[in-house]
């Protein structure tokens, strides 16, 4: 950390050297917070930093000067198109995906690289100039990466390359927990089970006694023989491939098998080392009722799961995102001790009269009022549709049963979507001129600057789901649950308003029509950043 210490200690002329190191940031002024930001980071002996960076305060630059004081770092995002991004903004740092972004070299029409079948026994001639290969040997002799979370979770954990970090960085960190339980969990689908001759254990459902052991003593024994076998067959096909030939389509099928099954088995090894009795699981049910498959998921990340599967592989870290818990919430939801963490909030920049979010609690959209209550919520709706009649907006709906309610009303203006044709609806609502998107799950991800979004309306309070088992599991289990539910909320809320102001001369009012939103930013202040306080006020 030498090198680190003197950066600080020769203050700001330093960190313009770092600055300038960035073509695209030459000669530029640090935005207010940065320098700032920078200096807590590169000074804390903490292992993790928090910053809660609002948009427009500059969180990349922030991130990609702290990697560049160290010998080593590495950048991660939560998608490819923030990693192009990344590229754009800072073409000095180098960016690695995983091999289906890339073409297989022998069949580049055809193939992609993770349909790489190269081994000792069947070498490929064209290994030392594979794309992908050549992409990451320069990636991994690069001292400043961009990875995103998942490929970095796989290569660290079960390849061992892009590991031993100095710093790393974590953008939009606040999805951490979800992604890193993504990564752990177990889910079964009864068709693959089907499909591999298996049958689940006697004592298999969710409220049976001896539920979890018995799946931990099936996946060590029963599933993992059956899934070697499987394999052991398709081996002995894919043995017979020769890179340089062509594949036909059953071969591609065949590779694909294996490398699913391959992961497969390493998650019930994963699942039998780690899964006691604090784990849950879920049957998935389809539309029929009938089980069609089991989910398995830790209640919280411990310590001992976070060390071994993320923290492992740095020595310290810097959290990034516009919304964070409270301290000892994240603490508990990544497996921390609330004293490893710093936190700092950066301001906004961006005027309050520009981003106003509006308390207009004219309905109670709680389980127990919410059929009573409903007209009142879609009266208010209409009438603050009336008062945009030019221009876009976004209602959060926040549930399903929501959604369709608001449906019901027949505006023309409405644009829908439903699971798996958001981006095609999302085109065509840029397209439109006063178009109005309506969503129960776009919190997050959305970018709509200027004319695309002038208003947003959130119609019900985002809080996590009481009928899923792990929400109600932390909620009832005692200890943080109740606060982190809450917690949540106010991350979400956040979120959603800000979706349609996305820079300093943007503009975009968002009105927040639930009683239980106005109880909650009432009651719980501190869960709310204060550059979003400072916007709130009643209509």
């Amino acid at each position: 950390m030498g090198g680190v210490m003197e950066t600080v200690e020769r203050g700001k002329t330093m960190l313009d050297h770092i600055k300038d190191g960035f073509s695209n940031f030459k000669g530029k002024e640090f935005r207010p917070g940065q320098d700032e930001a920078i200096r807590l980071i590169l000074d804390s002996p903490k292992k993790v930093v928090v910053i809660c960076a609002p948009t427009g305060s500059g969180k990349s630059l922030i991130g990609m000067m702290v990697g560049a004081a160290h010998e080593k770092a590495c950048y991660l995002c939560s998608s490819k198109q923030l990693q192009r991004q990344l590229m754009d903004d800072f073409p000095e740092a180098r960016a690695m995906m995983g091999r289906s972004n890339f073409a297989c070299n022998q069949d580049p029409q055809n193939r992609n690289a993770d349909l790489c079948v190269h081994t000792t026994a069947t070498p490929c001639n064209l290994k030392g100039d594979c794309d992908y290969e050549v992409h990451k040997r320069a990636a991994l002799s690069h001292p400043l990466q961009i990875l995103n979370y998942h490929y970095f979770l796989t290569e660290g954990n079960y390849v061992g390359n892009f590991a031993g970090y100095p710093m790393i960085i974590g953008d939009e960190a606040d999805v951490l927990e979800g992604l890193l339980t993504d990564f752990i969990e177990l889910r079964l689908s009864k068709a693959r089970l089907d499909s591999l001759s298996l049958v689940p254990p006697r004592y298999r459902t969710a409220t049976a006694q001896s539920g979890l052991s018995s799946w931990r003593e099936w996946a060590a024994e029963e599933g993992a023989i059956k899934i070697k076998a499987r394999m052991d067959k398709l081996r002995g096909r894919i043995t017979t491939l020769k890179p340089d030939a062509a594949f036909t389509h059953q071969d591609k099928l065949a590779v694909r098998e294996y490398k699913s099954l391959e992961a497969l088995l390493a998650k019930l090894a994963m699942f039998t080392s780690h899964m006691d009795e604090s784990w849950i699981f879920q049957e998935q049910k389809n539309s029929r009722g009938r089980v069609d498959g089991w989910v398995f998921q830790p209640t919280w990340l411990t310590p001992a799961l976070s060390q071994e599967y993320f923290f492992q592989h740095g020595d310290r870290f810097l959290f990034m995102s516009a919304t964070f818990p409270p301290r000892t919430v994240l603490a508990q939801m990544v497996g921390l001790n609330p004293g490893d963490i710093d936190y700092l909030e950066l301001p906004s920049t961006f005027p309050t009269s520009n981003r106003p979010v509006l308390l207009q609690p004219v309905a109670d959209m709680s389980h127990k009022s919410y059929e009573e209550e409903l007209p009142k919520l879609v009266k208010e709706i209409c009438r603050i549709l009336d008062k945009h009649p030019h221009e876009r907006g976004v209602i959060h709906t926040v549930s399903w049963k929501l959604n369709e309610a608001i449906r019901k009303l027949g505006d023309p203006r409405f644009i829908f979507h439903n699971s798996i044709d958001k981006d095609e609806v999302l085109e065509r609502f840029s397209e439109s001129a006063n178009g109005v998107f309506v969503s129960p799950s776009s919190t997050r991800g959305l970018d709509l600057p200027d004319d695309l979004c002038r208003f947003v309306i959130v119609a019900k309070a985002p809080f996590q789901n009481l009928g899923d088992k792990l929400v109600s599991s932390r909620v009832y289990g005692g200890g943080l649950g109740a606060f982190w539910y809450r917690a949540i909320c106010a991350q979400d809320l956040v979120q959603a308003s800000g979706r349609g102001v996305r820079h300093k001369d943007d503009y975009c009012v968002t009105y927040l029509l639930d009683k239980q939103i106005e109880k909650l930013v009432v009651d719980n202040q501190n869960l709310f950043p204060k550059y979003w306080m400072e916007a709130v006020d009643y209509l």
